[in-house]
């Protein structure tokens, strides 16, 4: 449910609630999710049990997907490079709301706080980038304002920007992504083979439009 749909239930205010939105990308498809995963476990002849969709052994900005199996043992691939999220990543297969989302900074969004990825971070605060990744926090209320200064200075390192210097570098944060004619493609073929042969020729087609 969204921030303003919880207010509008709720009636009104309350001190001790506050509301967070995420500067979001998008959701992929679960049943191409589950499909894809399906086809791994499959083909390793062995179960997964957890996902890093963020996973930083190659770094922040070159982020990989890591698969840990019941084993023990993991898989990890850079994001542009692996079957499912090569797709994930050009918006092929995200939530139909995806391509119509309206909780953008530019829309009511009545959250206290913003948080999301700080892209860009090299050209605003070379010092901050450690390539570990870098979280962005805006503060779009007093109330907002009021309880990132609560968080002791010990717990977090922290430093005052501009607003236009988060936003501007990640186009998440204004605008919901481009609908992509490869999806419905995609799903009326994703019953009769893989997940990375469909993810192949999606991206040969939208390369070429």
């Amino acid at each position: 449910m969204s921030n303003r749909g919880i207010k509008i239930i709720l009636g009104k205010e309350y001190d001790n609630l506050y509301c967070a939105s995420v500067i979001c990308h998008g959701v992929p498809s679960t049943k191409i999710f589950e499909k894809h995963i399906k086809e791994k476990e499959e083909k390793n002849g062995k179960k997964i049990v957890n996902v890093n969709f963020r996973s930083k052994v190659t770094g922040w900005s070159k982020f990989s997907i890591e698969y840990e199996y019941e084993d023990g043992s993991t898989e990890s691939f850079i994001a542009r490079e692996d079957s499912f999220m090569k797709d994930f990543l050009k918006d092929i297969y995200l939530r139909e709301s995806c391509y119509n989302c309206v909780s953008k900074m530019d829309c009511k969004n009545s959250a206290d706080i913003l948080l999301g990825d700080f892209w860009g971070i090299n050209h605003v605060n070379k010092d901050a980038d450690d390539d570990k990744g870098i979280s962005a926090v805006i503060t779009c209320t007093d109330k907002g304002s009021k309880l990132l200064e609560r968080i002791e200075k010990d717990k977090i390192d922290k430093f005052e920007t501009k607003c236009s210097d988060i936003v501007n570098n990640n186009s998440a944060s204004k605008f919901a992504v481009k609908y992509r004619y490869s999806r419905k493609n995609i799903f009326n073929k994703v019953g009769d083979t893989t997940i990375e042969e469909l993810v192949d020729k999606c991206v040969d087609f939208e390369n070429k439009i």
